[in-house]
């Protein structure tokens, strides 16, 4: 794993090392399948924190990286990846779009799986849902649509698209989540 070592630099300077290394995470994926994907769900956080790199190609190498991982994942392996998910310290609004964009997939994916982790990502997606930027507060409404829908329960079924869009509001949510 000596080759992906420079996905936690930064600067210009070692920008084509750090898409190189996002590169070789994403062959080694492609390549070994299911043997290697304990190790590569620990890339993922780093992913997201890449999302926010100011050159490019490092932000393309990552964002492919971390969406092919996530959409090969077999469905058991939603805990592994959530582990490494809702970690958001020092989250750029980047990473964090790219997150509800996995997470939306995920759940369209492996309804079941999803519904096992609803407390974990109720949380996670919510307090996106009033983010200050549009693209990501969209972004987080509709993972919380698609992670709501993996929901079996027909007594709360026909409720929960009122009460997402009664915790979009700032005051109605920090409430609804105390």
């Amino acid at each position: 794993m000596r080759a992906v070592g420079p996905v936690a630099t930064s600067g210009k300077a070692s920008a084509g090392e750090r898409e190189a290394a996002f590169l070789a995470l994403l062959a080694l994926r492609t390549e070994m399948g299911a043997i290697v994907y304990p190790t590569l769900t620990t890339f993922l956080n780093k992913a997201c924190h890449a999302m926010a790199d100011k050159v490019k190609p490092v932000t393309k190498a990552a964002s492919a990286f971390a969406k092919d991982l996530v959409s090969n994942s077999p469905g058991q392996a939603l805990p592994a990846i959530m582990e490494h998910m809702v970690n958001d310290d020092g989250m750029k609004w980047q990473g964090s779009l790219l997150k509800m964009e996995l997470l939306a997939d995920f759940a369209e994916r492996a309804p079941e799986q999803t519904a096992r982790s609803l407390t974990l990502l109720m949380p996670l997606v919510s307090k996106l849902m009033w983010h200050d930027k549009a693209v990501l507060k969209e972004a987080a409404i509709k993972c919380m649509n698609a992670v709501s829908a993996t929901m079996d329960n027909r007594d709360i079924e026909e409720r929960v698209p009122d009460l997402i869009s009664r915790s979009e509001e700032r005051r109605v949510g920090k409430e609804c989540r105390s």
